[in-house]
């Protein structure tokens, strides 16, 4: 929906970028062999610092990082991120739980930056976009990652229950459970929120596709909190007709969130991420 307000060309190279994130997800998800599953995430991250084609479907990507400057760091911190998941998954604490996001979903907020074509200084409220959506997947997914046997909700907001514990639905589950989905919503806002003052950082038609995935995307936390953050309740998904009347209402606030003035960007998001070093961005290296 939001991608039909990009100009084709943005649109098809996010489609391309998205395309590879799948490639890799799906390694993770869909093998039967862990071991496989390693060495193919290997490969591919090997082919990204060598520039070369060593695994299938990386010819493309490694056009798209020539074409639109990529950040190959960014990609290379999403392949280790999604590899976290060939572990146990049991997210211990807050902190865990926003480097994880950032790894799997901030990085390509940072990587859509070029094909949007933002400004320098949009980068860390792009991450911050990415993390959200990721808490909001997270939000969305509890029973069914639980059912997988991942929990991604942290240790700490859940008195340490295990994900067949999550599975099982009882009157104490559900208290505890629905507690701490309310509080990862509240988090994910507080990251929606410095997503929003990075909208400025894009160019109009870019601005009001985000603008829009964006708005949709929280959405989902808010049929959530209709539910009363209930995970046993069904699947959140937001019908079309409220997407729409989301959109609207987003664009028809506008003028408070399309100013071209520089944001000041809140660093305490950014401090789970031990922000170090003389990279690009600071980022710690994975």
């Amino acid at each position: 929906m939001a991608g039909k307000l990009l100009s084709t060309k943005r649109l098809d190279a996010a489609a391309r970028l998205y395309t590879f994130c799948r490639v890799v997800d799906d390694i993770v998800d869909e093998s039967t062999d862990k071991q496989n599953a390693r060495l193919a995430l290997a490969k591919i991250r090997q082919s990204l610092l060598l520039n070369a084609p060593l695994y299938p479907d990386t010819d493309d990507i490694l056009g798209l990082i020539s074409e639109w400057d990529i950040p190959v760091d960014a990609l290379q911190s999403l392949v280790c991120g999604v590899a976290m998941d060939l572990d146990k998954v049991e997210i211990a604490d807050e902190r865990a739980l926003i480097r994880y996001s950032y790894y799997v979903a901030g990085t390509v907020g940072e990587m859509m930056c070029p094909i949007l074509g933002s400004k320098q200084g949009g980068e860390k409220f792009a991450i911050d976009l990415g993390i959200a959506m990721q808490m909001t997947n997270i939000a969305r997914d509890v029973l069914e990652d639980a059912q997988m046997g991942r929990r991604y909700l942290p240790a700490t907001w859940v008195n340490n229950l295990s994900a067949s514990q999550i599975a099982e639905e009882t009157p104490e589950n559900r208290a505890i459970i629905s507690e701490a989905v309310r509080r990862l919503l509240a988090l994910a806002d507080s990251y929606y929120s410095s997503a929003t003052l990075g909208l400025r950082y894009l160019p109009f038609r870019s601005r009001i596709a985000i603008a829009v995935a964006l708005a949709v995307y929280r959405e989902i936390g808010h049929l959530i909190q209709e539910k009363n953050h209930n995970i046993y309740a069904g699947r959140a998904i937001v019908p079309r007709l409220r997407k729409y009347r989301t959109a609207i209402k987003m664009l028809s606030g506008f003028f408070t969130w399309s100013s071209d003035c520089p944001a000041n960007h809140d660093s305490r998001l950014h401090a789970p991420l031990d922000f170090s070093g003389d990279n690009r961005y600071g980022k710690k290296q994975v």
